[in-house]
């Protein structure tokens, strides 16, 4: 995950002068010079025989760390003096100027860095987030924009970092007003860091009352949902689609104080849907976008996301009629995913892992597949029937869905008809359901059986149930 200025001047953090450099040791004068030389790590490769000079050279070395690490704190902040010093020749409207390469190539060593904790806290506390706040309110600069957003999205993967960020209403804003932010790498740092910031909101357990916060103040607006929305249909950046699914699947669930409902409703719309659907053609498709797969685990989590925003949707008014408008593609999309899901070869690994894809997915197909069969998307629910056999929350969804494909007007024959293409064992386990809610639906299916001349098999397994 990704995720002030100092009172000091520069002359307190520059070259020593020649007096002070008469009483240092050749170690201090080579810690100096690293240091000058632009190097945030200080390392020293010591011989055997250490002497009592050295050990008291390497305790300064270890004075100047940060923390556990191995990074400077007088490169540091001579890095944020700089910053607060030159970021402003960035933010001139009337000219876009390119970053200076030293000068980016100190941003990225402190983007890299703010992966430490050591590091995000020493940041921290030296008001880096003052600095970033100032730097993104004027920022002209894609680059610059992008490096800052990447610095703040490391910082805030520490919790107490994360919380800090929740208190500042003002960058919050800067932060919710810059998804129009017309640049690509920029916009998936922003992406991922918002969702980084939101994990406590998303993940909040039911029984805790929401609560108001900065971000859902600033989220919940229909602004912000049309330019998510259009991030995902417009992008054709992999990584930005699918940190713009992610983000969404987060604010989907994050629910709203006051028993407001969830944030997912400023989604529920059929303009969102089809956006959505968009976005995975994008990132399925090949190159001359005459069919899609699934080309990688990045993609795979995208599909996993986007099933999880479609469950999400059906607990907002509207959200349902939403997925139904856009039912056959959908359909088919859910059919790619799950179908990779099957082919696994060690899917028994993933099945706990993935029971919260598997109740969402079932969840969509309940809502779809009795009005607007699609016999791919039932073969695979048959097949889950059987894999889940032992998990009895995902079972006794997916003999739901059984029952409900079974007892929809005008579908039975399509769905003997799958199901004569599937092995024994799943079919038994799903007349089985059918069996168990309706002993009468189980019958009128083998009446159906005997219409459409499959006597066979099918009706086999079926009276073998109805005369236990």
């Amino acid at each position: 995950m990704m995720d002030g200025e100092s009172a000091q001047s520069d002359d307190a953090l520059g070259p020593p002068n020649e007096a002070e450099s008469d009483n240092k040791t050749p170690t201090e004068h080579r810690v100096n010079e690293m240091q000058e030389n632009g190097s945030p790590a200080v390392a020293c490769n010591c011989n055997p025989s250490i002497t009592e000079d050295l050990e008291e050279d390497v305790e300064k070395i270890k004075g100047d760390m940060i923390g556990d690490t191995v990074y400077s704190e007088r490169w540091v902040l001579k890095c944020l003096m700089n910053i607060t010093k030159k970021f402003t020749e960035y933010c001139q409207e009337e000219e876009i100027k390119e970053l200076e390469s030293s000068f980016e190539e100190d941003l990225c060593t402190i983007w890299d860095m703010a992966a430490e904790k050591d590091v995000a806290q020493f940041l921290a506390k030296h008001d880096i987030l003052n600095l970033i706040e100032a730097i993104l309110s004027e920022c002209k600069n894609p680059r610059l924009m992008e490096i800052m957003l990447g610095i703040l999205g490391n910082l805030v993967c520490q919790s107490e970092i994360r919380e800090e960020v929740s208190k500042q209403e003002s960058l919050i804003e800067i932060l919710a007003a810059a998804l129009t932010y017309p640049d690509g790498p920029a916009l998936i740092q922003l992406v991922r860091l918002i969702r980084a910031c939101l994990w406590e909101l998303r993940n909040s357990e039911l029984n805790d009352e929401p609560r108001d916060s900065f971000w859902i103040k600033s989220l919940a607006q229909d602004e912000c949902s049309a330019s998510l929305t259009f991030i995902i249909q417009s992008s054709v950046e992999e990584d930005l689609v699918v940190a713009g699914i992610k983000l969404m699947e987060t604010l989907v669930y994050i629910r709203l104080p006051n028993g407001a409902g969830f944030l997912g409703k400023y989604f529920a719309s059929t303009e969102v849907v089809a956006a959505l659907l968009e976005g995975l053609r994008e990132i399925t498709s090949n190159s001359d976008k005459s069919e899609y797969n699934v080309p990688s685990i990045n993609v795979e989590e995208a599909l996993t996301a986007w099933v999880s925003i479609l469950h999400g949707l059906t607990f907002c008014t509207n959200g349902e009629s939403a997925i139904r408008s856009n039912a056959e593609p959908i359909l088919y999309f859910l059919h790619l995913i799950v179908s990779n899901f099957l082919e696994k070869e060690n899917w028994k690994e993933y099945i706990d892992e993935q029971a919260d894809f598997i109740m969402c997915a079932t969840t969509v197909l309940n809502l779809l597949l009795p009005t607007d069969f699609h016999s791919g998307c039932l073969a695979n629910a048959v097949t889950l029937l059987e894999r889940v056999q032992n998990i009895d929350n995902l079972r006794e969804g997916l003999e739901k869905l059984m029952v409900a494909v079974a007892a929809a007007e005008g579908v039975q024959s399509q769905m003997l008809s799958t199901l004569s293409e599937c092995h024994a064992p799943e079919v038994e386990l799903c007349f089985l359901a059918i069996f168990k809610q309706d002993r009468a639906l189980l019958t009128q299916l083998v009446a159906e059986l005997k219409c459409i001349n499959r006597t066979d098999r099918l009706c086999e397994i079926a009276n073998n149930i109805l005369n236990r």
